[in-house]
């Protein structure tokens, strides 16, 4: 006999009398197993409570998102009318800056300004040549202006042109 006849016949010798009998019956297909119904719907179950449990946290996480952004909302909306009122106060308070007769006041009370009489009043002008690239106002010579259509042009003496 061969060595490898040897290995297989020598264990077998070694088995009690009741296993002598015993053979490893292989399957081909696993429909052999009979599972009872209980087990069959395990994995069923298990998927539909962790579908069902997803579900309802994903409804509970909206409705917090959903609430978290209606309380900002409400302070932005607080924020806007605070803005709001206070952009009316100050439309109000330049409105009333803006009153000629509460600068003339403030002139004459707060500056110490007095009106003058324009017949009496004598103008002195600076006799200075701008240089070319400064961006100063210039006065245009008489000869330049387009008087077409103007009534009158009124000077420092209340006289017309």
């Amino acid at each position: 006999m061969s060595a490898r006849a040897q290995s297989r016949v020598a264990p077998e010798r070694a088995r009690r009398p009741q296993e002598r009998n015993l053979k490893v019956v292989r399957r081909k297909s696993r429909s052999l197993i009979q599972r009872g119904a209980a087990r069959r719907m395990t994995p069923l179950m298990l998927g539909g409570v962790v579908l069902v449990v997803l579900l309802i946290s994903t409804v509970l996480l909206e409705q917090v998102l959903m609430a978290q952004s209606a309380f900002k909302l409400e302070d932005i909306r607080a924020q806007t009318e605070k803005a709001e009122s206070r952009q009316q106060e100050l439309i109000l308070e330049v409105t009333r800056l803006e009153n000629n007769d509460r600068i003339e006041e403030f002139a004459r009370t707060q500056l110490g300004m007095v009106e003058t009489n324009s017949a009496t009043s004598e103008y002195m002008v600076a006799d200075i040549a701008p240089k070319a690239d400064t961006r100063l106002a210039r006065q245009t010579p008489q000869e330049e202006l387009d008087l077409r259509g103007t009534a009158a042009i009124v000077t420092g003496r209340g006289e017309g042109p």
